[in-house]
């Protein structure tokens, strides 16, 4: 049993850590594209207030 337990335990640590590559991947992509939305809205904004000076 406990011979099924380490391979659990490795089997699990390694998912754990892919799991955790692919996460960072994936936060990486949305702040980078949450950034680009930010300043083009900050544009925008910046173009719709000069509509009303």
């Amino acid at each position: 049993m406990p011979g099924d337990y380490q391979a659990f335990l490795k089997e699990y640590q390694q998912n754990l850590a892919e799991f955790n590559k692919e996460w960072n991947q994936v936060r990486r992509e949305f702040e980078q594209a949450d950034k680009e939305y930010r300043k083009e809205l900050k544009e925008l904004r910046r173009k719709n207030a000069s509509l009303f000076k």
